[in-house]
């Protein structure tokens, strides 16, 4: 007997939208491929009960905050049931992207110019040492153009 996958997509997150299409995606190819596959939208089904509804697996085909986050992945390792994707640690460390960060130069790997504000210090504004370190970042990395940002003037 094939066991039965349950594909969470959808959810809540601001990318529910993706998570939908994706998740159908995957859906359609599991089951041209013969497998017991369902989709599962938690905004809609309690997830907690994916065992009492007789899945043995979940495929996550969610994306954003509660399906990337390692929320998700925490629940599922503690139902006992197996789920595609990083564990419970990668996924939390991969949403916090200052930490991933620290985490990469802390092992000598090459990472892309950054700079961090916390909530507190956006809202206030940024300071002249802050709009600098900014300013030089757009302009080396060419976002104004990208972003189209008026604010600054890159020199050639």
């Amino acid at each position: 007997m094939t066991d039965k996958i349950a594909v969470l997509l959808g959810g809540t997150s601001a990318e529910r939208e993706v998570s939908l299409n994706s998740g159908a995606a995957v859906l359609a190819g599991l089951r041209e491929g013969g497998i017991d596959a369902y989709p599962v939208d938690p905004k809609e089904v309690d997830v907690t009960q994916l065992k009492s509804m007789g899945f043995q697996k979940v495929f996550i085909a969610l994306h954003g905050r509660g399906g990337e986050d390692g929320t998700l992945q925490g629940m599922l390792e503690l139902m006992g049931l197996p789920y595609t994707g990083s564990g419970v640690m990668a996924s939390a460390l991969s949403m916090d992207k200052l930490r991933s960060k620290l985490l990469w130069q802390g092992a000598g790997l090459p990472v892309a110019p950054w700079v961090a504000l916390t909530r507190a210090e956006f809202e206030k504004g940024l300071n002249d040492k802050q709009l600098a370190e900014i300013s030089s970042l757009v302009c080396r990395l060419s976002l104004s153009r990208a972003a189209k940002v008026p604010v600054w003037e890159c020199q050639k």
